[in-house]
C-alpha cells in the first residue's frame, strides 16, 4: 500500500519592457527604465497515507508497526498566488570636458507593488489510498479544515549617485537612497540614507616608477543604509479575537486588544566605513584586492524586556533600541595568463567577520559573565562541561547539581558559590553562521573547449551533536552516538549517556562543533563548434556542456559523526540535504 506523497508545483510567468531616450538638447543626459510585472502561483498536495516500519520491541524481537497510529490519515491541498509590479525610470548623464575632467551622475525613481492570497482546505478520514481528492475523505465536518489570508505591500525609493575622476587618479563619489516604507507612519515612513567615496590612483602619478605597478589604487567609503524589515504596522493599535471571555455562565469567544502601539517606529540604520587596497601587476595579470571594514547598526528594532516587567500583561510593539557593530576583512586575488592556446584564469577570495552586541533591553542577569551585550548575536546561555561522571569519586570530588549520577557531564561551578544552579550558565557563542569563507576558481580555455570550476568553503559556524534518540515512525539516531555514548560496558566512553534528565540535560558547551568544510562546489565543461561550420548551416554558434553542482565534499571536519550536510546540519542530521546534480545541454543562436 502507497505510503502517501507531497507534491509542490509553481508557474511564474514574468516580463520586462525597457526604455532609453537620448535628450538631443544636451549631449550625454539620458532617460531610461522599465516596467515589470511577475505572476507567481503554487499549487501544493500532500497525501499523508500509512507505511510499515520495524523496530525491537522491549524483549529485543523485531516487530513490524504501523505509523500513523495517532493523527489519522488525510490530505492537504495549499494554493496561493502574488503579483509583484515595478516601476523604474532613471534620468542619468555623463560627460568628459577637456579630456581630464569625468563626470557621471543619474537620479532614480523607482515604486513595487506587491499583492498575495493563499488558502488551503484538509481532510481527514480516509478509507482508501486510491482516491486522492478532498471529497473522498471523511463525511464528518470535525475532520475538516481550512485556513486563509492575505497580504499586500508596496515601496517607494528616490536614489542616485554622482562621480567625478580627474584624469583617472582622484576619484570622488556621493550617492544617498530616500526610501519611503509602510511598515512604518507617516512621520517616519521616510529615511535618508547618503554615502561618501574616494579614491587615488598612484600608478597613474609621475613619481611612481614605471613598469612595477599597472595598478595601485588607495579608496575609502562611508555610507549608511536602512533596514525595515520587521512586523508591519506596529505603529497601529490592533484587535484581534481572543478566548476566555464568559457571558451568561458559557465561555464566548470576544474582541481585546492584541498589541500595543508605537507611533515613533522607524528605520534601523547601519553606518559602514570601509578602506581599500588595489594592487594590478604584470599589465592586471596578477591582481590583489584587501578591504577593512567596521558597520554600526543603531535603532535596532527590538521589544523590551528589562525595562517593562512581563507581568504588565503588554504585548510590546518592537522599537528603535537596539545597538551592534560588526568589522572584518576580506581578501581576493587573481591570475591570468596565456600559454599558446590556453587562457588561465584563476582567483581566490578570503573573509572574516565578527560582531557583538553593544546595547540590547535584556533581563537583568545574576552574574556578569551572563549578559548578551558584549557578546556575538547567537551567544547562548550553557553550562561549562568540565568532564564525565565514570566513577563514584567523581561524583564525590566535584560539585554536583541534583540527580547527578554516573554518565552525566560534570558541570563547573562559576560562581563559586558551591551549588550548580541557573547561575553558572555563561554566554557561549552558537551561532550557525560562519566567521570565515573562501572560495577558488578556476578557469581554462583551450581553442574551442572551455572549463571553470568552483571550489568554497567556510569555518566558525558552530553545530550541536545531538545525543537523542525517539522510537516509532520517526525515530532516528547518529551511529556515532550509539556507539560512543557512555554506559555500563563503556564508561571510558567520548560522550556522556545517551539522554539525560534534569540539570544534566541543560544545554551545554559539551554538544558544540566548529563546522569546517571545503567543498567542490561546481563544474562547467564547454565546446563550441567552429564558427566556419555554423555559417554553412546557418546558425550563428553551437555549444555543448556538461555541468554539475554540489559535487562532493573535499575535507568535512564534522563527517565522522555521520549527520549529512556540513551547510545545512541540525543534530541529528535531520535536514534536507544541497541536492548534488549533473546537468546537460546546449545552446543555439541564429
Amino acid at each position: 500500500m502507497e505510503s502517501g506523497y507531497r507534491k509542490y508545483t509553481a508557474d511564474v510567468a514574468s516580463g520586462t519592457l525597457r526604455y532609453k531616450y537620448e535628450l538631443p538638447f544636451l549631449k550625454g543626459l539620458s532617460l531610461e527604465g522599465f516596467a515589470s510585472i511577475i505572476k507567481t502561483v503554487n499549487y501544493n498536495k500532500a497525501f499523508n497515507y500509512i507505511w510499515e516500519y520495524f523496530e525491537r520491541n522491549s524483549d529485543g524481537e523485531i516487530v513490524q508497526k504501523t505509523s500513523r497510529t495517532v493523527e489519522d490519515i488525510g490530505l492537504r491541498e495549499d494554493f496561493s498566488q502574488s503579483t509583484r509590479i515595478t516601476l523604474n525610470t532613471k534620468l542619468g548623464y555623463e560627460t568628459v570636458i577637456d579630456e581630464v575632467h569625468r563626470i557621471n551622475a543619474f537620479v532614480a525613481y523607482e515604486q513595487m507593488e506587491y499583492k498575495d492570497n493563499y488558502f488551503w482546505a484538509q481532510r481527514l478520514g480516509y478509507d482508501s489510498a486510491q482516491i486522492d481528492q478532498l471529497f473522498a475523505g471523511s463525511t464528518d465536518r470535525s475532520n475538516w479544515n481550512n485556513n486563509g489570508s492575505a497580504s499586500e505591500s508596496a515601496r517607494q525609493n528616490y536614489f542616485g549617485r554622482a562621480s567625478y575622476d580627474f584624469d583617472r587618479k582622484y576619484l570622488l563619489g556621493f550617492n544617498f537612497r530616500y526610501d519611503g516604507s509602510p511598515i512604518f507612519p507617516k512621520e517616519t515612513r521616510w529615511g535618508f540614507f547618503p554615502g561618501v567615496s574616494a579614491g587615488w590612483v598612484l600608478s597613474n602619478e609621475s613619481f611612481m616608477p614605471e613598469n612595477i605597478f599597472s595598478n595601485l589604487k588607495i579608496r575609502g567609503s562611508w555610507g549608511q543604509l536602512g533596514n525595515d524589515r520587521v512586523d508591519p504596522f506596529q505603529y497601529v493599535g490592533a484587535f484581534g479575537y481572543s478566548n476566555g471571555w464568559v457571558v451568561n455562565g458559557n465561555d464566548v469567544r470576544g474582541i481585546a486588544a492584541t498589541t500595543t502601539p508605537n507611533p515613533n517606529i522607524t528605520w534601523e540604520v547601519s553606518e559602514t566605513t570601509d578602506i581599500g587596497l588595489e594592487v594590478g601587476l604584470m599589465d592586471n595579470r596578477l591582481t590583489f584586492e584587501a578591504d577593512v571594514y567596521h558597520t554600526k547598526t543603531s535603532d535596532i528594532l527590538g521589544r523590551r524586556q528589562a525595562s517593562i516587567p512581563g507581568y504588565t500583561g503588554l504585548v510590546l510593539p518592537d522599537e528603535n533600541i537596539g545597538e551592534m557593530e560588526s568589522k572584518g576583512i576580506e581578501f581576493q586575488a587573481g591570475y591570468k595568463q596565456n600559454v599558446g592556446n590556453l587562457n588561465i584564469n584563476l582567483s581566490a577570495n578570503y573573509s572574516y567577520n565578527e560582531n557583538k552586541i553593544i546595547y540590547f533591553d535584556e533581563v537583568p542577569q545574576a552574574e556578569l559573565y551572563q549578559k548578551l551585550e558584549g557578546n556575538p548575536i547567537g551567544s547562548e546561555l550553557v553550562y561549562k562541561a568540565i568532564g564525565i561522571y565514570r566513577t563514584q569519586a567523581d561524583l564525590d570530588n566535584n560539585v554536583s547539581y541534583p540527580n547527578a549520577s554516573l554518565g552525566g557531564l560534570i558541570f563547573a561551578d562559576l560562581n563559586d558559590d558551591g551549588i550548580i544552579d541557573g547561575n553558572d550558565r555563561y554566554r557561549f557563542p552558537a551561532s550557525g553562521f560562519p566567521t570565515s569563507q573562501f572560495g577558488f576558481t578556476m578557469g581554462l580555455d583551450y581553442k574551442s573547449f572551455d572549463l571553470t570550476m568552483l571550489v568554497q568553503g567556510q569555518d566558525g559556524a558552530k553545530w550541536r551533536l545531538d545525543n537523542g534518540f525517539s522510537t516509532g515512525a520517526n525515530g532516528n539516531g547518529l551511529e556515532y552516538v550509539a556507539l560512543n555514548s557512555y554506559n555500563l560496558d563503556n564508561t571510558d566512553a567520548i560522550l556522556p549517556r545517551i539522554r539525560p534528565t534534569g540539570v544534566a540535560a541543560e544545554n551545554n558547551d559539551f554538544w558544540y562543533r566548529t563546522a569546517t568544510w571545503v567543498r567542490f562546489k561546481s563544474f562547467e565543461l564547454g565546446y563550441n563548434f567552429p564558427q566556419d561550420v555554423m555559417t554553412q548551416i546557418g546558425m550563428s554558434g553551437l555549444r555543448l556542456y556538461v555541468s554539475g553542482e554540489n559535487l562532493f565534499m573535499i575535507y568535512n571536519n564534522l563527517e565522522k559523526y555521520g549527520a549529512g550536510d556540513p551547510e545545512f546540519l541540525q543534530g541529528k542530521g535531520a535536514s534536507y540535504p544541497n541536492l548534488r546534480t549533473l546537468g546537460f545541454g546546449l545552446n543555439l543562436t541564429f
